[in-house]
């Protein structure tokens, strides 16, 4: 069950204190691991484990995530698909590859059919079929209040969700870890979990 939290003074307080510097991370760099991390929580991601979503346990989550975050972000990777019995969408298999590369840093060679329940994504050997009613709503974005580098070299974030349009409409405490990674000349982060709601 999800804890709630109520935008009280004590929590905006928390937040304040915590978002001008972390361990050596300036204000602007936990803006930006904020600004990445809602990459995911944005479409529901916000309770799991990397090797879950890319080893082909559940191939649909993975699938589901490229899709929707370049329908969100880079809009003309969609295109629509008319009178096609799979769906009115369609986007071309080399955006989801990149996003699995950028966002996981997992090399997609092998495209799966994902058919179950839940994700209808049709693959018809180039692109991905998909229709608009099966996207889910908004979710929640994140703000990074710490951060430290562990032993390994992974950056450990820890902060709070909250709702779109509010930073003060506060839902619960996450902590998620991530691997330095270099995407197009630019220093970034790859995901390895984010666990939602945390004490």
């Amino acid at each position: 069950m999800k804890r709630i939290f109520a935008a009280s003074i004590p929590i905006l307080l928390l937040l304040s204190a915590f978002s001008t510097h972390a361990a050596g991370f300036t204000a602007s760099q936990m803006e930006r691991m904020g600004d990445f991390l809602s990459n995911f929580t944005v479409h529901g991601y916000v309770n799991f484990e990397r090797k879950d979503i890319i080893n082909g346990k559940d191939s649909g989550k993975m699938i589901q995530f490229g899709i929707w975050h370049n329908y969100s972000n880079n809009p003309s990777t969609i295109k629509p698909c008319y009178q096609c019995q799979w769906g009115d969408m369609t986007i071309d298999a080399i955006h989801i590859r990149q996003t699995m590369k950028r966002y996981f840093n997992y090399d997609l060679t092998d495209f799966p059919e994902v058919e179950q329940a839940g994700y209808p994504y049709h693959f018809d050997g180039k692109r991905y079929h998909f229709s608009l009613v099966d996207k889910t709503g908004q979710g929640l974005y994140a703000q990074v209040i710490r951060a430290e580098q562990t032993a390994d070299g992974n950056i450990a974030m820890t902060g709070y969700l909250y709702k779109p349009g509010n930073h003060r409409a506060v839902t619960g405490k996450f902590k998620a870890l991530a691997s330095p990674h270099i995407w197009h000349q630019e220093k970034t982060w790859t995901i390895l979990n984010i666990r939602y709601p945390v004490d």
